[in-house]
């Protein structure tokens, strides 16, 4: 048989073990999209806010991305450390294999490698992306990933930081991963809102030194 239609086929078998194994733990239902040029959402008024959960549209297709926004007890400094400190990752964000940051340029950009797994590591997404300086949108942080390669068609993270005062900070993650593998709409998009979620939950207890096993989806 062709290399190429084996690995059609075999996309194909893991695709629909995905489905099977990872539909339970998706990310739940989706709720009501927001338009992709909506302004940023009002800070967060109460520094003990559970997680948002939100997804934001993608003009032109049905696809979204996930987005999560909490509060962070640790000043914006400790956040921002934290958040790029890309080498970690691995040790703490749920799927993280392997995480390294290959260039730090001297205005601070940098050229990270990432790899992320599903079914108990039958299937590694690896993506490169360039993670440049930040830029400010008003009183918010932005730290803006761009995908350069890698076998997934597209990838997207995007932290925010917004200072709320000496000691606590908001922290919002945005995030878009379209496997190259044949997969419903619906997944993708659960899986990215539930990514977020996860993602954001998982930042915050590192930074602040929580159990990881203190939140839970509620």
């Amino acid at each position: 048989m062709p290399h190429a239609l084996l690995h059609e086929r075999l996309c194909k078998l893991l695709a629909i073990a995905l489905l099977a194994t990872a539909a339970p733990a998706c990310g739940g239902a989706i709720p009501t999209p927001t338009a992709a040029n909506a302004p940023p959402p009002p800070a967060l008024t109460k520094t003990d806010a559970p997680p948002t959960r939100e997804a934001v549209a993608i003009k032109g297709s049905d696809l979204v991305r996930g987005r999560s926004r909490l509060v962070v007890l640790a000043p914006i400094d400790k956040v921002r450390r934290h958040v790029l400190n890309f080498d970690r990752y691995a040790e703490f964000m749920p799927h993280y294999s392997f995480s390294r940051i290959l260039t730090l340029r001297d205005d601070g950009g940098r050229q990270v490698m990432m790899e992320v797994e599903a079914i108990g590591g039958l299937i590694k997404m690896w993506t490169k992306i360039e993670m440049p300086p930040p830029r400010m949108e008003g009183n918010l942080e932005v730290h803006e990933s761009e995908f350069v390669e890698g076998n997934v068609d597209d990838f997207k993270a995007i932290w925010r930081l917004r200072r709320l005062n000496d000691s606590h900070t908001e922290l919002s993650l945005e995030v878009f991963l379209e496997p190259s593998l044949p997969l419903p709409d619906s997944l993708i998009n659960s899986e990215n809102v539930g990514g977020a979620f996860d993602g954001v939950i998982a930042m915050r207890n590192r930074i602040e030194g929580r159990p990881v096993e203190s939140d839970d989806d509620d």
